[in-house]
C-alpha cells in the first residue's frame, strides 16, 4: 500500500511545482524581453556613437579647410598688395624721370655751346 501512495503522489504535481514552474517560465520570459531591450538600446547607442563621430569628423575637416582658405586669402591679398605697390613706384618713376627730362630741357641753352677756352681768332 505504500508503494500505490508514494507514487500517486510523484505523478500528479503539486501546487509548489506548478508554481515554480510558472515562475521560472515567467522569469525566463522577462529576462528575454529585457535582453531585448538591452539588445536594441546597444544598437541605438552605437547608432549614436557613430553618428557623433561622423559629426566630429566632419568638424575636424571643416575647421582645418577653413584655417587653408584663410591662410590662402591671406597670401593673395598678400600679393595684391605688392602687386599694386610695385604699380605704384614705377609710375612714380615714370613720373620722376619725365620731371628731371622737362628740367634737363629748360636748363638746356639753345643753340650750340661756344667753347670758351678756345677762342678762335676771328672773333
Amino acid at each position: 500500500m505504500k508503494r500505490a501512495a508514494g507514487n500517486s503522489k510523484r505523478s500528479q504535481p503539486t501546487d509548489e511545482e506548478t508554481r515554480m514552474k510558472f515562475r521560472h517560465e515567467s522569469l525566463l520570459q522577462d529576462y528575454l524581453e529585457r535582453q531585448k531591450e538591452f539588445v536594441s538600446k546597444k544598437k541605438k547607442l552605437q547608432a549614436a556613437k557613430q553618428k557623433r563621430d561622423i559629426l566630429l569628423a566632419e568638424t575636424r575637416f571643416l575647421r582645418r579647410r577653413h584655417s587653408y582658405l584663410l591662410k590662402i586669402k591671406s597670401a593673395e591679398t598678400e600679393r595684391e598688395a605688392r602687386h599694386q605697390n610695385s604699380d605704384v613706384q614705377p609710375k612714380k618713376l615714370a613720373k620722376k624721370r619725365r620731371k628731371d627730362a622737362n628740367e634737363a630741357v629748360l636748363n638746356k641753352p639753345s643753340g650750340r655751346r661756344r667753347n670758351t677756352l678756345f677762342r678762335s681768332p676771328e672773333e
